[in-house]
């Protein structure tokens, strides 16, 4: 007893180290044509397809770009066996389930809509794949077949290779430029006329994922015609080269719970503020997750509507963490300043942040002053309500005088290099502006 026990437990942990999740996140490529990495193979029957990959993603740093130029046709395919993985390969029976991430960056204008994903018949060569569980894409259309301004479309899937009008699609109801995990199960029935059954799970940012697969967002079971297949990879395929899918962290599996994924948010700022500190403004904000997030532009208005950049901040690109960012506006404007944050993506989009004001009573000829005995100049930032003549005076503590001189002040910041070069010691320098006298103490070393 005692042996079996033994030969049964080492049995399972064998079992148990062999996995049978296929993967796929594009990590290990370099940014270019994806065709030739990894085990990507080409589909010569349409040259021209255009699929690449790109350092802007939705899971890590890389990612599969649909469409960036190119002609439409079958893509890339690549074998489930690329780790030595044996997943499925009998025409009419078992069970596969496939999961990506996607962002729809633009959708085809056939009015059946289109495929960009299918499952791949590898037994001859991938030269001649014929695509299973393909899931599909349309937008919705006005009466006159027009796609409807608001760019919504509808995501749909099909067992076999048969006629668009057999696809069964959900409502119009997906938007682009958001990310979406897509869970497919793909059923092989053992009847030759009987179609396999293809269902989809579509899930949102931020959305939970069922821990079992629950009820589908989609099935289709009713093609017009069925034809059985072997199952041994996946491939995509483009539309034309106005349209653009990314693709990222592909898992395949005969379990439901080994291709669930977490759906990236995008950006999501918490909190923006900012508070009037000495002659500065400070400003802090938080975000609690974000995704290819490139960097945050700051800018500044003094009516709320015409705004210009200060500086840039770099972002953190993708993570589920929170993030504190800050920066100093040294130079703020008198009066009511208007604050506003750019967020801009890597590939370029951006989202503006809310408006935030503060009020920065600054006073006449609020005065800054550095020296050093080292330099030939005498730096001095000074605030100007108006343009105009400004006399300046240097002076030691004794009240001897080093020098004056008249300077032409701007309406607001002005930053000044007197040429005045003092030794070590302190030293006041005198700003009288019409009848308004200030009087700033400063140390040179």
């Amino acid at each position: 007893m005692k042996k079996l026990v033994l030969l049964f437990s080492f049995f399972f942990i064998a079992y148990q180290v062999k996995s049978q999740t296929f993967s796929e996140d594009f990590e290990s490529y370099t940014v270019g044509d994806l065709v030739g990495q990894g085990n990507w193979v080409a589909n010569s029957k349409y040259a021209g397809v255009s699929i690449k990959v790109d350092a802007t993603s939705l899971s890590g740093t890389k990612s599969a770009h649909m469409n960036p130029g190119g002609s439409a046709g079958d893509g890339p395919v690549i074998p489930f066996n690329n780790a030595g993985i044996s997943l499925l390969k009998n025409a009419t029976s078992g069970t596969i389930y496939v999961s990506f991430l996607v962002r729809f960056l633009a959708v085809p204008s056939n009015v059946n809509g289109s495929y960009f994903f299918y499952l791949a018949d590898l037994s001859t060569s991938p030269n001649n794949t014929d695509g299973r569980g393909r899931i599909y894409v349309k937008p919705e259309m006005t009466t006159d077949l027009i796609p409807v301004p608001t760019g919504k479309f509808a995501i749909g899937a099909i067992g076999s290779s048969n006629s668009a009008v057999d696809v069964t699609y959900t409502p119009f109801s997906y938007e682009l430029n958001k990310n979406y995990l897509i869970i497919e199960k793909y059923e092989k029935n053992s009847v030759t006329t009987t179609a396999d059954k293809v269902s989809l799970w579509i899930y949102s940012n931020g959305q939970t994922q069922n821990t079992t697969e629950g009820v589908a967002t989609v099935t289709n079971t009713s093609e017009s015609a069925v034809s059985k297949k072997d199952i041994q990879g996946l491939g995509f395929r483009t539309f034309n080269s106005s349209d653009n899918i990314i693709i990222d962290n592909i898992k395949v599996d005969q379990s439901w719970a080994n291709v669930l994924t977490a759906v990236p948010l995008p950006v999501k700022l918490t909190s923006f503020t900012v508070a009037v500190q000495n002659s500065n403004v400070k400003l802090n904000w938080t975000t609690a997750s974000e995704q290819n997030n490139s960097h945050f532009e700051v800018l500044r208005s003094e009516d709320g509507k015409v705004f210009n950049s200060l500086t840039s901040i770099s972002g953190n690109g993708t993570t589920q963490s929170n993030n504190n960012y800050s920066y100093t506006d040294a130079s703020p404007l008198s009066g009511t300043n208007y604050y506003q944050l750019r967020q801009v993506d890597f590939d370029g989009k951006s989202e503006l942040s809310k408006v935030v004001a503060v009020k920065a009573d600054l006073v006449q000829t609020d005065l800054k002053v550095h020296a050093s005995s080292a330099d030939a100049d005498i730096h001095v930032s000074v605030y100007a309500l108006a343009k105009g003549t400004a006399n300046v005076t240097i002076s030691d503590v004794s009240g001897v005088q080093l020098a004056t001189l008249d300077v032409q002040l701007s309406k607001g910041y002005n930053v000044l290099q007197l040429p005045v070069q003092t030794k070590p010691g302190v030293y006041v320098l005198t700003l009288k502006v019409g009848a308004e006298v200030t009087s700033k103490k400063f140390i040179s070393q």
